[in-house]
Order: C-alpha cells, then sequence, then structure tokens
C-alpha cells in the first residue's frame, strides 16, 4: 500500500517484501521512492530514513538496496486512435505530441548544440569551378554501387591490386566480412584524384575506401556476372567511369584546390543534411504508424479535412475500443438490443480475464456475431497497413455482466463463473464509466433512443455493495 504524504522520519521494519508468492529484496527504485517521503517541505531541513529490520540485513546488502542504481525509465507512449483524433479536434499538431514523449527526449537532449552548429555550418561557401560537384557525384556513384558487387559477389580475392579514394594502390592480403587487410604495393598510377600518392603500411581498410580493382595497371570492370539486373549495374558503373575524363572540372589549373575544398563542402551538407533529419518529423520513431492511423481513419470516415462527426464521437470514448464502438453505433447495431445486452458486449472490451471457453447464451449470440463482423472488418484494414492490432475482443464475462444486470447476486456470480469479487466489481465499475462516455456520444449525435438505453444500462449496473461509498481515511 502506497501512502501519499510527507513524513517527518520513514522507518523501515523490513527489507524485503512479498512478491507473489515469494518474498524479495526491495529494489533500489521502491527504496528511493518510499524513503524520498521523509522530509516535510518547508518544516524539516533534512529527512531522516531508519531501518529497523528485526533479521538484521547484512551492510553488503543495504548498500545495495541504497546505493544501487534504480531500474532504467521506459516510455509509455502509445499511438492510438483517440489520441490522434482528440488532438485534430483540439488542432493540437500529434507529430509536437510525439516530440514531447520520453522515448524522442534522448534524441532532443543536444538540440541546441546541434542548432548552434547548423548555423555554422549553412555559413559555409560552396565552391565555384563549373562541374566539380557532378564530378564528385559521379566517383561517389562508382564507389557505391561497385562496393554492392563486391559485397553479394565476393568479387575481391587475395593478391588483387587495388585503387583506394586516396589515389594510393595497394594489394590485398586477407579479407572478412567487414574488413580488408592490406599492404603495401610498389605501384603508381596517375588516375582521377588530386592528393598526393602516399607511403601506406600494413592495415586494415573497408569496401567504401575502395574505388576499382586495377588489372594491368587499368580499371577492371568485367566482374562476370550472369544476373540481368546486376549486369546493367556493371554496365552502369563502366559508362560513369568513361564520363569522368569528360567533366571540364578537370581543365581548371586550381582543380586541386578546388577538389579538396569541394570535397569538404560536400561533407559539411552531408551534415546538415543529417541534422535537419534528425529533428524533423520524418525521424520520429512513431510517424510511420501516425501515417497509416491517420488512412485508416480517413478510409473510414472519421477524419476528411477535418475530424468528422463520427470521429468527434469516437473522440470522446476512452474505456472502450474508440473506432469499433462508435462503427457499432452509426451503423445502428444497439437499435434492436436491451441495455443488459448492449453493455455485456462492451464487457468483451474492457475484460482481461484469461480463459479459452466462456458461457454465452441464445440472446447475447447474435450481438456477438455483430460485434466480431466489424472488430474483423476493422482488422483486415489495420494488417493492410501494418498497424499493431486491437486489443482482442473477450466475452469470458459478458454472460456474467447480463445475469449482473438482471439482479444475480455477486457472490453467485463469483461462484458460478469462478471469477474474483476484485476483478468483477473493477469491471462493472469500467462498464459505468463507459456508460457515461456513452450517453456524451449520444448528446453528440442527437440520439435519444440510444441515449435513454445507456442511461438504462447505467441504472441496472448499480446495485449490491459495489456501489456503496468508500470510506477513506
Amino acid at each position: 500500500m502506497g501512502v501519499n504524504m510527507p513524513a517527518k522520519c520513514v522507518v523501515f521494519l523490513s527489507l524485503s517484501k512479498i512478491d507473489g508468492d515469494k518474498f524479495r529484496n526491495l529494489t533500489t527504485g521502491e527504496f528511493t521512492q518510499m524513503s524520498g517521503r521523509a522530509g516535510r517541505r518547508g518544516s524539516d531541513r533534512v529527512g531522516t530514513v531508519l531501518i529497523a529490520d528485526e533479521k538484521t540485513p547484512s551492510l553488503n546488502l543495504i548498500k545495495r538496496i541504497t546505493e544501487g542504481l534504480p531500474n532504467s525509465l521506459n516510455s509509455q507512449f502509445k499511438l492510438s486512435f483517440g489520441l490522434i483524433l482528440t488532438a485534430l479536434r483540439s488542432n493540437v499538431k500529434v507529430e509536437d505530441l510525439m516530440k514531447k514523449s520520453y522515448k524522442e527526449h534522448f534524441k532532443q537532449k543536444y538540440e541546441n548544440r546541434d542548432i548552434f552548429n547548423l548555423s555554422k555550418l549553412e555559413e559555409a561557401t560552396k565552391v565555384e569551378c563549373s562541374d566539380i560537384y557532378e564530378y564528385i557525384d559521379c566517383i561517389d556513384k562508382i564507389v557505391k554501387n561497385s562496393v554492392f558487387l563486391f559485397k553479394k559477389y565476393k568479387i575481391l580475392k587475395q593478391n588483387d591490386i587495388i585503387l583506394l579514394l586516396t589515389n594510393e594502390i595497394i594489394k590485398i592480403k586477407e579479407i572478412n566480412n567487414e574488413f580488408i587487410h592490406i599492404e603495401k604495393f610498389n605501384g603508381y598510377s596517375e588516375f582521377y584524384f588530386p592528393q598526393e600518392l602516399k607511403n601506406i603500411k600494413n592495415c586494415n581498410i573497408k569496401y567504401e575506401d575502395i574505388f576499382c580493382i586495377l588489372k594491368e595497371s587499368k580499371p577492371y570492370f568485367d566482374f562476370k556476372i550472369t544476373n540481368a539486373e546486376d549486369f546493367l549495374l556493371v554496365k552502369k558503373i563502366k559508362n560513369y567511369f568513361e564520363s569522368l575524363n569528360g567533366f571540364s572540372c578537370l581543365k581548371c589549373s586550381k582543380f586541386k584546390e578546388h577538389f579538396l575544398d569541394a570535397l569538404k563542402y560536400v561533407e559539411i551538407e552531408h551534415e546538415i543534411s543529417r541534422i535537419k533529419h534528425k529533428y524533423s518529423i520524418n525521424n520520429l520513431e512513431h510517424i510511420e504508424e501516425y501515417m497509416n492511423r491517420v488512412k485508416f481513419l480517413v478510409k473510414n470516415n472519421f477524419i476528411d479535412q477535418f475530424v468528422t462527426l463520427k470521429g468527434r464521437v469516437a473522440a470522446e470514448l476512452r474505456t472502450v475500443n474508440e473506432v469499433l464502438s462508435t462503427e457499432m453505433i452509426f451503423d445502428n447495431e444497439f437499435k434492436n438490443f436491451e441495455p443488459a445486452i448492449i453493455i455485456s458486449l462492451f464487457s468483451s472490451m474492457i475484460c482481461d480475464e484469461q480463459r479459452e471457453e466462456y458461457q454465452c447464451s441464445e440472446k447475447l449470440k447474435d450481438g456477438i456475431k455483430r460485434l466480431e463482423f466489424h472488430y474483423n472488418k476493422f482488422s483486415e484494414d489495420m494488417e493492410t497497413l501494418c498497424i499493431p492490432p486491437f486489443k482482442p475482443l473477450n466475452f469470458v464475462l459478458a454472460q456474467a455482466v447480463y445475469d449482473w444486470c438482471q439482479k444475480e447476486t455477486l457472490q453467485n456470480i463469483v461462484t458460478k463463473y469462478e471469477v474474483s469479487e476484485g476483478d468483477f466489481v473493477r469491471l462493472i465499475l469500467r462498464l459505468d464509466e463507459c456508460c457515461r462516455e456513452m450517453i456524451n456520444a449520444c448528446i453528440l449525435i442527437e440520439d435519444e433512443n440510444l441515449e435513454q438505453k445507456f442511461k438504462k444500462a447505467s441504472e441496472i449496473l448499480k446495485q449490491d455493495i459495489v456501489f456503496m461509498p468508500s470510506l477513506y481515511l
């Protein structure tokens, strides 16, 4: 039992607690939460925490509980149709809500620093040298496409001679999945990069560092690939390579200087794009699910340019499946059902009781059939759009709720349906809350007949000890 009150002193009579069917030591988080009540704000300079455990716990145990690392916090933010409809109805951007979630907190942690860096990066001056950026882009395409083929077909072999992007010619000594072990090769070739040839030592390089394979000091692209799509890719690489000599930037007297400056500018552009993407809505973890949920709502007429009446009704519902319940209302499915049956059907969206079989009278079967029809229809749409599925309908206690509405006693229901008193009472209380939400929804669509049915359902739920006032100290 938690006590929500400040105290001058907190005393622990035990550092263990029962967890289901066995005792275990308190976690650091639990100890911190309870001991944090010590000290009244404005009255006590410090709060006192005493450990008076008769078992005399060891010093190591006390230290582990009091000084250990607390459990990490996990974001509980989840997108729902109700959240989206409520936000859109209130002219609140759902993207802003997602940004404020705990899960996105760490992404935004360095936002001020990144924005400052972004402003500095955007001051960079672009090099003006005819088609030098197209030249760099052509080299980049050659490398990316070649790396794809190198990895897919394992083209590189031991002792192959390769040209690096740094204009260095090296020999492959050994190859693994990620890195290539190389060694110095006494060769030189004047190619397309203005850097000076460097003395290279034995080291590891990545596939992305390779420009091309050399055969007899010439670029080699005859990879003997039979796959039609990849054969066309090889042809494309050859075309890129043959076009390199045609760039006019190579004739510039300051090509080497311009090339290095242009490379730096390209890197700056990539960093600017990375920072902008990091804080854009397209980088939010739930953005794809949000877009798919909006498509679902549009398809089923909950929203168009604005939130429709159907959507505003769904936004009123919190206790039960908002879109499924609203669909039942707008399809007039409750027209021929009595209040007791209607509220029994709603129990399937609330009940958490786990059981494979359930009892069901003939009166409930038609309503269950209609509810399952709409549930399956929506489930197909959600599966197509890759939206997480609805909570399954659970009719385990539907008959029990119907019997309760027929004035059956709590004791008889608990015995007959093998359900705990607490679980059943909690279900009835939530169904009453559901009735209040449904009444508001009926007022919104001006359906007086359905409004009266839910008022009647609320009345027949309120019986026995369940709705007696509780005693609070």
